[in-house]
């Protein structure tokens, strides 16, 4: 009986491996539109594994500049930084190491933010984090990302996927709310 749960343990653990996204591979995406823009989550976002929940959004209201987003809801947070132009920066030299400091150079780290602009032509890098997977991925903007209503196709590489389960969370968690001193 114990080889039997062992075995069907092994055979569960390879499966959800299996799921995952192969690190280090070049992969195409397109987005049939900016989310706010009559997209919606099936056509404007990038789900990296096995959830259906985004790790990566093309965004922007019909008419306005486009933007790539990586925070989503709840406990959900992402950063991303513009590294610069795709031939300075192509996508093939982007390290997990480079996405935080491409120049390599300490104290000139990459810049990260909430959102970025999403233009053609540039390479970006992705660290995105939620309750149950943790991620870092490079994109680079092939044809079409400053318009809202038309596709926009990158190509993307997966640094690191990491599913997690939370053991223990601290309560009161909210985004807006701001610190003060213990009660004495």
């Amino acid at each position: 009986l114990v080889l039997v749960t062992l075995s069907s343990v092994a055979a569960a653990s390879a499966a959800s491996v299996a799921a995952l996204p192969e690190l280090n591979v070049i992969m195409k995406h397109t987005f049939a539109q900016a989310y706010s823009c009559k997209g919606n989550y099936e056509v404007s976002t990038l789900s990296l594994g096995p959830s259906s929940a985004p790790d990566f959004m093309f965004n922007g209201a019909c008419g306005s500049d486009t933007t790539f987003d990586v925070s989503f809801s709840g406990d959900d947070s992402g950063l991303i930084s513009l590294i610069g132009n795709s031939k300075d920066f192509p996508i093939e030299n982007v390290s997990a190491q480079a996405a935080f400091n491409f120049a390599n150079v300490a104290g000139k780290g990459n810049t990260f933010q909430q959102a970025a602009p999403a233009k053609t032509g540039m390479t970006y890098a992705i660290l995105h984090s939620s309750d149950v997977v943790r991620t870092l991925f490079t994109v680079s903007t092939v044809e079409g990302c400053e318009v809202p209503s038309t596709p926009c196709t990158i190509q993307y590489a997966v640094l690191s996927y990491k599913t997690e389960s939370v053991v223990a969370k601290s309560p009161g968690f909210d985004w807006s709310k701001g610190n003060a001193a213990p009660a004495v």
